[in-house]
């Protein structure tokens, strides 16, 4: 291995490790909002509504030519041209788009700092990838993800990350 690589990479994850530490108090006042049922606490509606529309896309590319979501909620914006805006953005819309789409969780919508930081992670399969689970930029060129996503450097070898 680069010795300077390595370094590099061990700088970045402790500068990460340190920006989760100082965040500590927001995520958890962001999850208790969550867990109360309360998402919209600790967001601004514009914000929520903007990752809202990103799963909306993301369900509409990967439904092209397929079945459209059976969550009422869900296909009826995915089958709109116009997107959620912040007026008309609610509890509920995050209960049944969010939940709805399985690949992403309410914490993600209300933990990510930056729109574009969230990548879903795809393995290779035959005749192209398949969508495994999703992870996410803590800095320039290191992307988090749980182990059980990513368990091995075997299994890293053969998946993808793919953003925005």
């Amino acid at each position: 291995m680069d010795e300077g690589l390595d370094e590099t990479l061990i700088e970045k994850a402790k500068q990460a490790s340190e920006r989760w530490d100082i965040r500590t108090d927001e995520r958890e006042a962001r999850s208790n909002a969550v867990a109360s049922g309360n998402p919209l606490e600790r967001d601004t509606a514009s914000r929520l509504a903007a990752r809202v529309n990103v799963l909306v896309d993301d369900v509409r590319r990967s439904t092209q030519g397929r079945r459209l979501p059976s969550n009422p909620t869900l296909k009826s914006l995915v089958e709109r041209p116009m997107p959620v805006t912040a007026e008309e953005f609610n509890a509920e819309i995050v209960q049944e788009v969010v939940f709805a789409t399985p690949r992403f969780s309410i914490r993600g919508i209300t933990r990510t700092r930056g729109l574009r930081s969230v990548g879903r992670i795809l393995i290779r399969a035959a005749g192209g990838f398949k969508a495994r689970r999703t992870g996410f930029l803590v800095a320039p060129g290191l992307l988090m993800t749980n182990e059980y996503v990513l368990s091995s450097p075997a299994l890293a070898g053969v998946c993808v990350v793919e953003m925005d």
